[in-house]
């Protein structure tokens, strides 16, 4: 994927931990706008901007904005997204933009406080679409999510019953530097 050296296992996912507003920033402006320099098609969502129980539809809702932003014209890729799998329509943004497509979910502590079913069920839907669509040296789907809090990431990756179950947390500190947490 991008930057490897930092990212090594991006295809993974990323789950990093920013302790402070500075870093937050970071990630929300410069790391987005530096895969997006790389050519990624980039998803941000705030999550404090999504209603509870409507990550998958704000999700579904950005690719659906994504692919008609897109110049290419085919229309049996143009049909509303926010009927068909996560999957689905994250692999036709994918096909259409022709790059790898990031979806960052910032600040995902206002996700996992009372995590309601069907956004736990998002979260399930995006680890399945992240294993069909990567294979070992080919990332056409890069999940970063970040959080200030350590248990809101640890929700996601460290309980077999978690979406995310092994992924690593990674600390990103204002020497813009990752450390495993």
């Amino acid at each position: 994927m991008l930057a490897p050296t930092v990212f090594e296992d991006a295809s993974h996912g990323l789950f990093l931990l920013t302790y402070d507003a500075a870093v937050t920033g970071f990630v929300g402006s410069e790391l987005r706008d530096g895969f997006e320099g790389a050519g990624a098609t980039v998803i941000h969502l705030t999550m404090a901007d999504v209603a509870r129980g409507e990550l998958w539809s704000a999700i579904a809702a950005s690719v659906g904005r994504m692919m008609a932003a897109q110049t290419v014209d085919l229309p049996h890729e143009s049909a509303a997204c926010d009927r068909l799998p996560l999957l689905y329509g994250l692999q036709r943004l994918q096909r259409v933009s022709n790059h790898a497509v990031i979806l960052m979910l910032d600040g995902i502590e206002h996700l996992t406080q009372d995590i309601h079913p069907d956004d736990w069920a998002a979260m399930f839907s995006l680890k399945s679409a992240r294993d069909q669509m990567n294979r070992p040296g080919l990332c056409r789907l890069g999940l970063i999510m970040s959080s200030q809090s350590e248990d809101a990431l640890a929700r996601l990756v460290r309980s077999n019953a978690s979406p995310f179950y092994g992924s690593s947390v990674r600390r990103l500190t204002l020497g813009r530097d990752l450390k495993a947490a």
